[in-house]
């Protein structure tokens, strides 16, 4: 089982993009998070149940709760430290409330049903940067793979977003098992960067969605084939991109090298490392 965790504005965004496939709700679990309440209003395809809203000193609120956007921040604009100082302050409960989504219960009791996890953010944001570092190191504690999808700023963006992405990447590179990144400058030609971001995310999530249930969802039988099957898994796919070395992560990028990306679902996913 697989979870899908959206945070900030671009990485719930991504998480919405990559539920428009239904099938992907057979083999993962979503969960959207942000401090926003009108932002989450705007997911199409992940309902109520799986958001989590942020507050600033009221821990983290279940999306079913009424008046949700009383409890939340309101957004933490370009500015990652207040958000990192209120996760790193409500952080037992943040850990608690991601614990009782990723469960099962079962005969036994309760259960981690998720080995591996896809963390996607925006790093250039306020939430999204200051937020997931955070919970990258709840999931490692879990013992679930991570796998960080995370989008980094175009250079016109600007200072700030660059100095988010770059502590947010580091911070993150200490919990992850993988990173794949995706860059908003590959949409940097367009008049406005915005108008294509949807665009954008339907892309790369269609890319997340292939790998997972091209794993599970097709069932390929290893008895048909002869010698070694052409058949892998999700740690196949974490060593391919860690270069052998198991104790640090690799990278892998979507996307191609080129000076615009006017037909991006035309372009493939490339799994080696920068």
């Amino acid at each position: 089982m697989y979870a899908f965790i959206g945070i900030g504005q671009g990485g719930c965004g991504l998480l919405d993009s990559a539920f428009y496939d239904k099938d992907l709700f057979k083999v993962a679990k979503p969960i959207a998070i942000n401090s926003t309440a009108k932002d989450l209003k705007n997911l199409k395809h992940i309902k109520q149940e799986y958001w989590l809203g942020m507050s600033k000193d009221k821990g983290f609120i279940d999306g079913t709760t009424k008046n949700l956007e009383s409890y939340l921040v309101g957004g933490y604009g370009q500015d990652r430290t207040k958000s990192k100082d209120d996760a790193e302050r409500q952080y037992s409960d943040l850990q608690e409330k991601i614990r009782y989504y990723l469960e099962t219960r079962t005969a036994r009791g309760k259960e981690m049903a998720v080995q591996f996890a896809f963390l996607m953010t925006s790093l250039g944001g306020g939430t999204g940067s200051g937020l997931s570092p955070a919970i990258a190191k709840i999931l490692k504690d879990f013992g679930i793979y991570v796998i960080a999808v995370l989008i980094t700023p175009a250079k016109s963006e600007g200072s700030l977003t660059a100095k988010n992405a770059v502590e947010a990447l580091n911070e993150i590179y200490n919990y992850a098992d993988s990173i794949i990144l995706a860059s908003n400058e590959k949409i940097s030609y367009a008049q406005n960067i915005e108008a294509l971001f949807s665009r954008y995310n339907d892309y790369i999530a269609r890319s997340l969605v292939d790998i997972c249930e091209g794993m599970t969802l097709e069932q390929i039988d290893p008895a048909k084939f002869e010698g070694n099957p052409p058949v892998i898994d999700m740690k196949d796919f974490i060593t391919a991109t860690s270069f052998l070395d198991t104790h640090k992560p690799g990278f892998s990028v979507i996307g191609r090298a080129s000076d615009n990306i006017k037909d991006m679902l035309h372009y493939s996913f490339s799994g080696r490392g920068l």
